[in-house]
């Protein structure tokens, strides 16, 4: 009333609002309906889209309460386009300011450059009226001027430093701008595609959205050594080492894009001796123009990768079906942003900085349209190591390509690997029960959620035990040929299956039976007869036991028998899986069928063994022990994320770096700085 009095009409459509809302609670719906809709019309007017948004929120609130189920649809939808509108609005206004800010940081630096050319220029004036006095002057006057010349000669290297430094810092600092929102672009993004319940559209708009925030991230990288390149801050590190298992492994990775495009993909590399070369650079050259022959090849078309080492050059050709036809000179591919194709993928930054990797290498980049309407690019580097400096030169040991850089084969081999692993982690569930009806009766109640194996006796249970390894075990203790009791001692105390949880079935009722039960190692027992329910009880209670000891793994860098394990068999095996560990863990070539020899058990036995002890598989087991060796390092020592990677038996950074963030949740060199 006073703001009506008063003529604020603002102030009468936010006393509307609060008053609906107040009535909406108190479960006054068709008041609160009516105010809300004097509001609606009052925020129409003064066109606020905020008092729209809670008036129409109103509106489909009141409206539901009051059965009116269509008209509250229709407020709903015209609510979230207002709410969408406001949203749009502010992401206008936010990208309106970082465009502010971004072109006020372009403005100073120009400022900054044509203030450095002006004090250039004022200087060069000064060197030229200087020489012409001491031209006039006199003779004696000669090594004063030569003087003042080389004074002035070393202020504007000066200065120029300082401007390719200021440049440098340019897009160091735009780099990281950039990344800022790329980053908040990616997280969210990354989250969403998480859910399992995502609608198919949205999902695939999501990853549209993922797959081109990774790609402005690598046009950002790649500016960056752009940049670095040109300020002479960017130098060769060259290691001695197998350079034909680097480029196999590079050229490997496009195997997978060449067969789901049908491409003729084909890759030639003379096997080599050790050669000197920086394995960084040639990566990204060689990415590069695959990715160019990729982004350029027609349908179905050819696409050729060869090396050869000769007189102590490594030549590289890269061959793809298509010419190259806008270009006037075929050096100008080579030019900064240039592209045959307007409609193609990328800016043209690629191959500028695939010549300008070649300059820095001291080798050559040339291109070529062959009479067979081919593209051939053709590079030769350097591999000796009388053509680089002593400052070039790393005499860290490089044993092969592979340490860098996995084989996307064996990347597929161990996809497989884990595959047939999921498929083997199906629970399973032993029953060993000589009354077939009983037999039937438990596999119908527990067949739903495990694969359910059946022994008649003591004796087929033992073997079915160590040749499936169950996830539990389910016998009665009267059997012919083995019974219970003896089938538990023997389990118990067998390495491969000690941790295996026994429940016996029994109709003594007597504490004496029980107690030799237990003494045997079994983990529970049930009386005859049961109920189904008691018997998935303690089912049940056991797994979640198992699981509780997992847990407790995952939170243990080095291993502790004690604390996840239940039994000294047990113990017994986890020492002696830490003991081998102690000595191959960091060894990248340590694989499972390796481990599975160590330990004295077939790879299933070692997979279902540490998959009820730790949860993870034996590939998953190695990795994550790497892993927490990792983290131990980063916080204890002083060596870079890289030095960490291969100590701990990692072939490839971006893959250790993948491992550990979804183990740790951050990157390796956050983690480090934590």
């Amino acid at each position: 009333t006073l703001s009506t009095n008063l003529g604020n009409d603002f102030g009468v459509l936010l006393g509307l609002i609060n008053k609906s809302r107040f009535l909406l609670a108190a479960e006054d719906y068709q008041e609160s309906f009516k105010l809300a809709a004097e509001a609606m019309k009052m925020a129409v007017d003064m066109d606020s889209y905020i008092d729209k948004r809670d008036a129409l929120e109103l509106l489909y609130k009141s409206s539901e309460k009051l059965g009116r189920f269509e008209q509250a649809y229709d407020f709903s939808k015209e609510h979230k386009r207002v709410s969408d509108t406001l949203t749009n609005r502010q992401n206008l206004r936010q990208t309106k300011t970082l465009e502010a800010q971004y072109k006020n940081t372009q403005q100073q630096q120009e400022i900054k450059v044509l203030q450095t050319q002006k004090e250039l220029v004022e200087e060069q004036k000064r060197n030229q009226r200087n020489l012409l006095f001491t031209i006039i002057g006199l003779v004696f006057l000669a090594g004063l001027v030569l003087f003042f010349l080389y004074r002035n000669r070393q202020k504007t290297n000066q200065k120029l430093k300082e401007l390719d430094i200021l440049k440098s810092n340019f897009f160091t600092n735009i780099s990281h701008e950039f990344r800022t929102p790329l980053t908040l672009i990616s997280g969210p993004v990354e989250k969403q595609l998480e859910n399992p319940n995502l609608d198919i559209t949205d999902r695939k708009d999501l990853e549209m959205v993922q797959r081109n925030s990774q790609r402005l991230l690598n046009l950002v990288d790649q500016l960056l050594d752009l940049s670095q390149l040109e300020s002479g801050n960017l130098n060769l590190q060259v290691r001695e080492g197998d350079i034909s298992l680097l480029l196999k492994s590079l050229t490997a990775s496009f195997q997978y894009k060449a067969e789901k495009a049908n491409l003729n993909y084909i890759v030639d590399i003379q096997d080599t001796e050790n050669k000197w070369f920086d394995a960084d650079t040639i990566e990204k050259i060689v990415v590069n123009l695959l990715s160019n022959a990729f982004k350029y090849v027609p349908k179905q078309g050819m696409i050729r990768f060869s090396s050869s080492i000769r007189d102590g050059w490594l030549e590289m050709q890269i061959e793809n079906d298509g010419v190259i036809s806008g270009a006037k000179n075929m050096d100008t591919v080579f030019n900064r942003f240039y592209q045959e194709d307007d409609h193609a993928d990328g800016v043209g930054i690629g191959l500028a900085l695939v010549k300008e990797l070649v300059a820095l290498y001291r080798g050559t980049v040339a291109v070529e349209n062959t009479a067979n309407k081919t593209v051939l690019f053709t590079i030769k580097l350097p591999v000796v190591a009388s053509e680089f400096s002593e400052d070039e030169k790393s005499y860290s040991p490089l044993e092969n390509a592979s340490i860098l850089y996995t084989n996307v084969a064996e990347n597929l081999k161990l996809e497989e690997e884990r595959m047939s692993e999921i498929n083997e982690d199906t629970p399973i569930l032993l029953v060993v029960e000589d009354n077939e009806d009983i037999r039937t009766f438990i596999k119908s109640a527990f067949e739903s959620e495990y694969r359910v194996i059946e022994a008649e006796n003591g004796f087929e249970g033992i073997q079915w035990a160590i040749e499936t390894i169950p996830d539990i075990i389910i016998s009665d203790i009267m059997m012919p040929k083995v019974d219970g009791m003896e089938l538990c001692k023997t389990l118990k105390s067998d390495e491969r299956t000690s941790h295996i949880p026994i429940i016996l079935l029994t109709a003594k009722i007597e504490e004496q039976a029980q107690y030799e039960g237990l003494e045997m190692g079994a983990d529970d027992y049930v009386l005859k007869p049961f109920k189904t329910k008691i018997l998935e009880s303690r089912v049940k209670n056991l797994v979640w036991t198992r699981k509780q000891l997992r847990d407790r793994y995952s939170q243990e860098i080095v291993l502790k028998p004690k604390d996840i394990s239940i039994s000294r068999i047990d113990e017994k095996f986890i020492e002696k899986v830490q003991a081998i560990l102690d000595i191959h863990l960091t060894d990248s070539g340590f694989s499972t069928e390796a481990f599975s020899e160590l330990l004295g058990m077939s790879r299933m036995q070692v997979h279902r063994k540490l998959k009820a002890l730790t949860g993870l598989t034996a590939s998953e087991f190695v990795r994550s022990q790497r892993l927490k060796l990792a983290a131990s390092l980063l916080k204890e020592s002083d060596v870079n994320v890289s030095e960490v990677c291969y100590q701990v038996g990692f072939n490839n950074h971006s893959y250790f770096t993948k491992c550990f963030k979804e183990i740790f949740g951050c990157l390796p060199s956050e983690y480090s700085q934590k």
